[in-house]
Protein backbone atom coordinates (compact mmCIF):
# COMPACT_ATOMS: atom_id res chain seq x y z
CA UNK A 1 0.00 0.00 0.00
CA UNK A 2 1.30 3.13 -0.79
CA UNK A 3 1.34 6.22 1.01
CA UNK A 4 -0.08 9.44 -0.28
CA UNK A 5 1.86 12.53 0.33
CA UNK A 6 0.14 15.87 1.52
CA UNK A 7 1.75 18.44 -1.00
CA UNK A 8 1.20 21.42 1.18
CA UNK A 9 2.47 19.79 3.80
CA UNK A 10 5.86 18.81 2.04
CA UNK A 11 6.03 22.10 -0.06
CA UNK A 12 5.64 23.95 3.40
CA UNK A 13 8.56 21.82 5.50
CA UNK A 14 11.81 23.25 6.29
CA UNK A 15 13.47 20.48 4.02
CA UNK A 16 11.94 21.85 0.99
CA UNK A 17 12.23 25.24 1.41
CA UNK A 18 15.91 24.65 1.82
CA UNK A 19 16.00 23.01 -1.07
CA UNK A 20 14.07 25.02 -3.32
CA UNK A 21 16.58 28.09 -2.13
CA UNK A 22 19.65 26.04 -3.05
CA UNK A 23 17.78 25.46 -6.89
CA UNK A 24 17.00 29.22 -6.61
CA UNK A 25 20.60 30.35 -6.07
CA UNK A 26 22.14 27.84 -8.41
CA UNK A 27 19.87 29.34 -11.11
CA UNK A 28 20.20 33.09 -10.67
CA UNK A 29 23.73 32.91 -10.23
CA UNK A 30 25.05 32.72 -13.58
CA UNK A 31 22.26 35.74 -14.29
CA UNK A 32 24.39 37.75 -11.71
CA UNK A 33 21.93 37.97 -8.73
CA UNK A 34 22.06 37.00 -5.67
CA UNK A 35 19.21 35.64 -2.79
CA UNK A 36 19.15 38.45 -0.20
CA UNK A 37 17.77 36.14 2.71
CA UNK A 38 14.23 37.85 1.96
CA UNK A 39 11.31 35.34 1.04
CA UNK A 40 7.50 34.74 1.62
CA UNK A 41 5.78 31.52 0.52
CA UNK A 42 2.18 33.44 0.15
CA UNK A 43 0.35 30.71 -1.20
CA UNK A 44 0.27 26.88 -0.31
CA UNK A 45 -2.35 24.85 -1.98
CA UNK A 46 -2.97 21.37 -3.23
CA UNK A 47 -2.29 21.99 -6.69
CA UNK A 48 0.74 24.49 -6.62
CA UNK A 49 2.80 26.84 -4.21
CA UNK A 50 4.69 30.11 -5.17
CA UNK A 51 7.63 31.51 -2.88
CA UNK A 52 8.62 34.68 -3.78
CA UNK A 53 12.74 35.57 -2.94
CA UNK A 54 14.43 38.75 -3.07
CA UNK A 55 17.39 39.00 -5.03
CA UNK A 56 20.06 41.54 -5.70
CA UNK A 57 19.13 44.06 -8.34
CA UNK A 58 20.34 43.36 -11.95
CA UNK A 59 20.90 46.11 -13.70
CA UNK A 60 18.31 47.41 -15.89
CA UNK A 61 15.63 44.84 -14.64
CA UNK A 62 14.18 46.28 -11.75
CA UNK A 63 14.05 45.23 -7.92
CA UNK A 64 15.37 41.79 -8.39
CA UNK A 65 12.71 39.80 -7.25
CA UNK A 66 11.96 36.49 -8.28
CA UNK A 67 9.23 33.73 -7.97
CA UNK A 68 9.80 29.34 -7.45
CA UNK A 69 6.92 27.92 -8.11
CA UNK A 70 5.81 23.71 -7.95
CA UNK A 71 2.84 22.58 -9.35
CA UNK A 72 1.31 19.37 -8.13
CA UNK A 73 0.68 16.55 -10.48
CA UNK A 74 -2.47 17.45 -12.50
CA UNK A 75 -0.02 20.91 -13.93
CA UNK A 76 3.21 19.73 -13.66
CA UNK A 77 3.40 20.77 -17.18
CA UNK A 78 3.03 23.78 -16.52
CA UNK A 79 6.44 25.67 -16.54
CA UNK A 80 7.63 24.21 -19.79
CA UNK A 81 4.52 25.22 -21.51
CA UNK A 82 4.79 28.84 -20.34
CA UNK A 83 8.26 28.48 -21.51
CA UNK A 84 7.06 27.23 -25.52
CA UNK A 85 4.31 29.92 -25.09
CA UNK A 86 7.05 32.88 -23.78
CA UNK A 87 8.93 31.43 -26.89
CA UNK A 88 6.02 31.23 -29.27
CA UNK A 89 4.64 34.70 -28.21
CA UNK A 90 7.03 36.95 -26.32
CA UNK A 91 4.96 39.53 -23.54
CA UNK A 92 2.18 37.28 -23.41
CA UNK A 93 3.50 34.85 -20.63
CA UNK A 94 5.88 34.97 -17.81
CA UNK A 95 9.24 34.76 -18.78
CA UNK A 96 10.12 31.55 -17.29
CA UNK A 97 14.24 32.38 -16.32
CA UNK A 98 14.48 28.24 -15.42
CA UNK A 99 12.55 25.21 -15.03
CA UNK A 100 13.31 22.05 -13.72
CA UNK A 101 12.58 19.03 -16.44
CA UNK A 102 12.25 16.22 -13.45
CA UNK A 103 10.46 18.03 -10.98
CA UNK A 104 8.23 20.24 -11.38
CA UNK A 105 9.49 23.66 -10.47
CA UNK A 106 9.75 27.02 -12.54
CA UNK A 107 11.40 30.26 -11.66
CA UNK A 108 10.60 34.02 -13.28
CA UNK A 109 11.64 37.35 -12.90
CA UNK A 110 8.21 39.81 -11.21
CA UNK A 111 5.99 41.22 -13.81
CA UNK A 112 5.00 43.95 -11.56
CA UNK A 113 1.62 44.80 -10.01
CA UNK A 114 -1.27 42.79 -10.60
CA UNK A 115 -3.24 44.81 -12.79
CA UNK A 116 -6.39 44.68 -10.06
CA UNK A 117 -4.08 46.30 -7.36
CA UNK A 118 -3.66 49.28 -9.42
CA UNK A 119 -7.17 50.29 -10.91
CA UNK A 120 -10.82 49.72 -9.71
CA UNK A 121 -12.73 47.06 -11.22
CA UNK A 122 -15.06 48.60 -13.37
CA UNK A 123 -11.86 50.36 -14.52
CA UNK A 124 -10.58 47.06 -15.88
CA UNK A 125 -12.57 46.87 -18.89
CA UNK A 126 -10.66 48.66 -21.01
CA UNK A 127 -7.42 46.97 -20.69
CA UNK A 128 -9.46 44.08 -21.05
CA UNK A 129 -10.69 45.52 -24.35
CA UNK A 130 -6.99 45.85 -25.35
CA UNK A 131 -5.89 42.32 -24.02
CA UNK A 132 -8.17 40.34 -25.31
CA UNK A 133 -7.49 40.50 -28.89
CA UNK A 134 -3.68 39.73 -28.25
CA UNK A 135 -4.82 36.93 -26.58
CA UNK A 136 -7.38 35.68 -29.13
CA UNK A 137 -4.63 36.07 -32.39
CA UNK A 138 -2.04 34.38 -29.76
CA UNK A 139 -4.25 31.43 -30.09
CA UNK A 140 -4.62 31.04 -34.02
CA UNK A 141 -1.28 31.68 -34.35
CA UNK A 142 -0.11 28.66 -32.00
CA UNK A 143 -2.84 26.10 -33.98
CA UNK A 144 0.53 25.07 -35.64
CA UNK A 145 2.22 24.27 -33.05
CA UNK A 146 -0.28 21.93 -31.82
CA UNK A 147 2.30 19.16 -31.40
CA UNK A 148 5.19 20.95 -30.07
CA UNK A 149 2.54 22.52 -27.42
CA UNK A 150 1.62 19.03 -26.68
CA UNK A 151 4.94 17.61 -26.11
CA UNK A 152 5.08 19.56 -23.19
CA UNK A 153 2.24 17.04 -21.49
CA UNK A 154 -0.34 19.89 -21.21
CA UNK A 155 -3.70 17.45 -22.02
CA UNK A 156 -5.32 17.88 -25.63
CA UNK A 157 -8.65 19.41 -25.21
CA UNK A 158 -8.59 19.47 -29.21
CA UNK A 159 -12.74 19.20 -30.01
CA UNK A 160 -12.58 15.23 -30.95
CA UNK A 161 -10.59 14.63 -27.69
CA UNK A 162 -12.87 16.39 -25.80
CA UNK A 163 -16.03 15.02 -27.19
CA UNK A 164 -14.23 11.85 -26.77
CA UNK A 165 -14.58 12.23 -22.76
CA UNK A 166 -18.44 13.42 -22.41
CA UNK A 167 -20.56 10.55 -21.22
CA UNK A 168 -22.19 8.81 -24.19
CA UNK A 169 -25.55 9.82 -23.28
CA UNK A 170 -24.38 13.57 -23.56
CA UNK A 171 -22.86 13.57 -27.04
CA UNK A 172 -23.20 13.23 -30.70
CA UNK A 173 -21.28 9.86 -32.22
CA UNK A 174 -17.79 11.84 -33.11
CA UNK A 175 -15.77 9.30 -31.67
Amino acid sequence: MSMLVDPVALWTSTAFIDDVRTWVAAQLAPRGARLTGEWEQPHARAWSSAIRFETTSREGLGSGRVWFKVNGSGTAYEASLIAVLGELCPGLAPDVTAYDEVRPWSLTWDGGQVLRSKVAPEQLWSYWELLLPRYGQAQLDLAVHRKRLLITGVPDRSPVTTACTVPPAARRAVC
